[in-house]
């Protein structure tokens, strides 16, 4: 394949990745008219989800689908990627560190792309007023219904969308000339819980409209007890026949929820994440493994050909949970292709100018198996390779940690330039712990950043005798010096020799190894989340108000809490708990209110719970994830010292 191809496949990609870190600017945009189109697509397609479902449901496809969402899922990644880095060598790390960075960025455009659509699920259609995820013109209910509010045709104006479905049942009569019975009080005392109670805090008013009411289905709100049929038209005229007709067709679009992980789910459907992801990573790891050398240009292209097939089938898993729609898997394949032509050009070059040296062997493979698709550094100037990029970035030692601050100024800014959902979402925080933990992976990569390295170079005055040991003193024959550390004295020895001559035959075996690093990479996690946790709110404290709100995270207030310290939320909640004279007048006191909670509690910041902000909450998880990865990263120096006297590695991990 000629580099003008490759570089046409990665276009694409660029342009995608491009609209993602301008989100903040385009969205509005973006839903006015393509957003609008891929509701309105989705919303007819429920239809076909839902009878694609009844068509196929069976006990066993239950266990299947469920099982293979298990695979397109980050413990899923969490457990196969750092033996890589762990048991391959340096080719490995090379590998598992551009596979991360991969699906971090894939991650972090489909949750921004997810946000600027604004697109629910299927299963949101038929919740009823505006279930977890909002259309913003169009609801849940019904287009129809919304359309007709729009226009001013319709005699309910702005009412809320279950309002006016249960306002045209009302209108409706039946063959036999009697009118439709009246709504369940149910329902309309539940919406009026919703609105007219002033003690209710705006997160106790957010969960209460997560929970379905008496009456949520929109064709229910039509039924008559006694099973009469109602006239086609009656009582309706216009816009109110159409929105009738929407109403009766609900029943049909209804799609079941099989996958109670789910259940409360906050987060739009397209494009489909599984769908991009189960495309993008076996299709890429193909990709870097031939650009590596481990296989043969035709075994990548088979397996990229398998990656194609597998992404169909968690598709059509996709489908059968009722988690999304055709278009969501449309949508999610089509950015999935574009990323892969992206990062088959810079996935290891990300990785070797970050610090990584791409060994002599594989990067006469990758020539060899066509160069041109990848860019990296050349040896001269501290890489392994040769290749375009090079020759505009002469990267040396010395700027590859200028290299990593780009990559994090570049990941900082993907952050800022998030766009505000149009209702409370969870995919932001997605975005931050991926980018999080691609972040520490590349930091890991960096030899100079690496703290396990210097202390297992580290030499200590404890004398090794000759021939003791558990045969282990074969570290000292040079064999460290692969791993960038030099033999100490005679008088003298290192950690690593001491580690190696010490540990039993059993620490050695590779399964032994892979459980020894997971509990480290566990223990890392809980220890830096437990230190993080104390330490970051003190921190942010001491950051002057007005410096600390130019970083907000983009969170709707609809899904921000009121705090608990300072006198303006005292008063707010004493206001909210004052009577109000009338039902209207709550009304408006407890939206404002509300409203002025959400947005502004303790002076500005925005609160997750009472006591947690967002920002420490999402700085929190960026540094605690990040920490995770680069411990990863860091403790292939210590797998390469059990693995090499006896193990299946026959040199050490280069920095």
């Amino acid at each position: 394949m000629t580099q003008v191809l490759d570089n046409a496949l990665a276009v694409p990609g660029a342009f995608l990745l491009i609209v993602c870190l301008t989100a903040k600017y385009v969205t509005p945009t973006v839903r006015r008219s393509i957003g609008k189109r891929v509701y309105a697509i989705a919303f007819r397609q429920c239809k076909g989800v839902a009878r694609l479902q009844r068509c196929l449901r069976h006990p066993l496809l239950d266990v299947l689908t469920k099982l293979t969402a298990l695979t397109v899922s980050v413990e899923w990644y969490l457990l196969s990627l750092p033996p890589l880095m762990w048991v391959f060598g340096q080719r490995g790390l090379i590998a598992g560190m551009a596979i991360c960075q991969c699906m971090a960025v894939s991650t972090y455009m489909t949750c921004v792309l997810k946000d600027m659509l604004s697109c629910p699920r299927p299963y949101m259609f038929s919740r009823g007023a505006d279930a977890n995820a909002s259309a913003g013109a169009a609801t849940a209910v019904g287009t129809a219904a919304a359309a007709a509010a729009a226009d001013g045709a319709s005699a309910h104006g702005n009412a809320p969308p279950l309002d006016r479905a249960v306002a045209a049942a009302a209108a409706v009569t039946y063959d036999d000339g009697a009118a439709a019975a009246e709504p369940d009080s149910r329902v309309t005392d539940a919406e009026s819980d919703l609105t007219t109670d002033p003690d209710r805090t705006p997160t106790q008013i957010r969960k209460q409209q997560e929970q379905p009411l008496p009456t949520t289905n929109a064709a229910a709100a039509t039924s008559d007890p006694n099973g009469r049929k109602p006239k086609a038209g009656a009582g309706l005229t216009g816009a109110e026949a159409a929105a009738a007709a929407a109403v009766e067709g609900e029943a049909a679009r209804e799609v079941s929820l099989l996958e109670e992980a789910y259940r409360n789910e906050v987060e739009y459907g397209a494009p489909s994440m599984h769908t991009w992801c189960a495309l993008i990573m076996p299709a890429y790891a193909a990709t870097a493994a031939a650009q590596l050398g481990a296989v043969g240009a035709g075994r990548a292209a088979a397996l990229t050909a398998g990656a194609v097939c597998w992404a169909m089938w968690v598709g059509l898993t996709r489908l059968y949970l009722g988690v999304h729609t055709p278009v969501d898997l449309v949508l999610g394949a089509l950015g999935g292709g574009a990323v892969l032509g992206l990062w088959r050009r810079l996935g290891l070059a990300q990785i070797i100018a970050a610090g990584a040296t791409l060994p002599t062997e594989a990067a006469a493979a990758a020539a060899a198996a066509g160069g041109a698709a990848v860019w990296w550094p050349e040896e001269e100037d501290g890489g392994g390779g040769g290749g375009a990029w090079a020759s505009w970035f002469g990267f040396r030692v010395e700027r590859r940690l200028a290299a990593l601050a780009a990559v994090g100024v570049l990941y900082v800014t993907a952050l800022a330039s998030y766009p505000v959902p149009e209702s409370h979402t969870t995919s932001y925080e997605y975005a931050v712990i991926f980018l999080g933990a691609a972040y520490g992976g590349l930091l890991g990569c960096h030899p100079s950043c690496s703290l396990l390295s210097p202390l297992l170079q580290r030499e200590t005055l404890v004398q090794m005798h000759a021939g003791g040991g558990n045969g282990g003193g074969a570290v000292g024959d040079g064999s460290w010096d692969q791993l960038g550390g030099g033999g100490g004295a005679a008088a003298a020895t290192t950690m690593a020799q001491l580690l190696s001559a010490a540990a039993p035959p059993a620490l050695r075996h590779p399964v032994a190894v892979l459980m020894l690093g997971f509990a480290f990479v566990a223990a890392v996690k809980l220890v830096s989340k437990a230190l993080l946790s104390e330490l970051l709110p003190k921190l942010l404290d001491l950051v002057p108000l007005r410096l600390r709100l130019l970083w907000q995270p983009p969170v709707h207030p609809s899904g921000c809490c009121v705090g608990v310290g300072g006198p303006q939320q005292q008063q707010q909640r004493s206001e909210k708990r004052k009577p109000s004279p009338s039902a209207a007048a709550a009304v408006a006191k407890t939206s404002s209110a509300a409203a002025s909670a959400a947005a502004l509690p303790c002076g500005g910041v925005l609160m997750k719970t009472p006591t947690l902000p967002y920002d420490v909450d999402f700085l929190r998880k960026f540094l605690n994830y990040g920490l995770t990865v680069f411990a990863a990263a860091d403790f292939r120096f210590v797998a390469a010292v059990l693995l090499l006297p006896g193990g299946p590695l026959s040199g050490g991990v280069q920095g």
